[in-house]
């Protein structure tokens, strides 16, 4: 990797008329300023061409394609991958926006200190759509800075890393690597890429909160309406894709855990009506015999939907 690669921007959009040009100036902003910011409009009914359309005018940086029908995010964000062309990838919500104008310099720091790591990321702060308030945070590590590959697998699997898909940027070397962004996971995408490509190189965490994501009442940036054996399918196609393409994944002995952690957290938010962000205090501070109980519980769902 040079010294000053291109980072490419790919931001999906659907009806986010009235939050992306906030989304594209926060960009323009950045110190750090060898990218360009890949649009696709993924066929909105709002006004979102127009507001495209003027900003493309107003930076010669943006690019825009428009697709003639709905196909959702994943698609979205895999032609957007397609037409760019940075050595670095940073997907991003068209509604989410930077807060630290030395984010993308701070990567590209890493990079230069660290040039085969798979990639970087940082913290996203969670906000309320319509108030603005802050709401909670979204990002932890077990470390600050270089966390080696199987550092980050035990990590991952034993629920101390979590990496946001607002503030992680990625080698596209590696995301060739795999196969490029899976169509079949939809809103599950980031999550698949941003905590399988860490397990091949390594990444780096800033412990930095560097973006601001919105939360919506009505869960539209959520996976909402998913059934719990969906997301069950989820999970167990995530597995195994993860073990199918990682040596250390496949080796590891700790799933049960992840897939305990992850259904107990879709349960909360889906059918306790519990907030994402409220979860990890629910762990925290509700009786341990409950939290063990309930894990017993969606284990045995797990084994019944595998």
């Amino acid at each position: 990797m040079n010294h000053t690669p291109l980072i490419s921007v790919v931001v999906p959009n659907f009806n986010h008329s009235q939050y992306i040009e906030q989304l594209i100036d926060s960009v323009q902003f950045q110190d750090y300023k060898n990218f360009e910011i890949i649009i696709v409009d993924d066929c909105s009914t709002d006004d979102s061409e127009y507001v495209l359309l003027n900003q493309a005018k107003k930076y010669s940086n943006i690019k825009i394609f428009f697709l003639r029908e709905n196909r959702g995010v994943a698609n979205a964000i895999k032609v957007g991958c397609e037409h760019s062309k940075g050595d670095l990838l940073f997907a991003t919500g068209a509604d989410d926006y930077f807060v630290a104008p030395d984010y993308f310099s701070g990567a590209i720091d890493a990079f230069r200190l660290h040039p085969n790591l798979a990639g970087f990321f940082a913290k996203t702060r969670m906000i309320d759509s319509e108030s603005l308030e802050e709401i909670g945070e979204m990002g932890h590590c077990i470390k600050v800075g270089t966390v080696t590959e199987r550092e980050f697998v035990d990590g991952f699997l034993m629920g101390k890393i979590f990496i946001p898909g607002s503030s992680a940027i990625w080698q596209r070397e590696l995301i060739n690597q795999i196969g490029g962004y899976p169509n079949n996971l939809g809103s599950h995408l980031d999550y698949y890429v941003n905590h399988l490509l860490p397990a091949f190189s390594g990444v780096y965490f800033k412990n930095q909160i560097v973006a601001n994501y919105r939360i919506f009442k009505n869960k539209k940036n959520f996976s909402a309406n998913i059934s719990l054996k969906q997301k069950i399918r989820v999970i167990n196609e995530i597995e195994a894709e993860y073990k199918k393409l990682s040596p250390i994944y496949a080796t590891n002995q700790n799933w049960k855990q992840w897939k305990v952690e992850a259904i107990s957290s879709f349960v909360l938010q889906e059918y306790l009506i519990v907030p994402n962000y409220f979860y990890k205090f629910i762990k925290t501070n509700f009786n341990i015999k409950f939290i063990n109980i309930m894990k017993k519980i969606i284990y045995y769902i797990i084994k019944r939907y595998k």
